[in-house]
């Protein structure tokens, strides 16, 4: 697939983890209140 070759993508690795990190952050903060 398509998808395949961004996610390989050091660049989109980098922003991927940069996004799940984030949503972890909210996650973690929304859980709490």
């Amino acid at each position: 697939p398509h998808y395949q070759a961004l996610i390989q993508n050091p660049k989109t690795k980098f922003l991927i983890r940069e996004i799940y990190k984030e949503l972890k952050e909210k996650i973690k903060s929304s859980q709490k209140e």
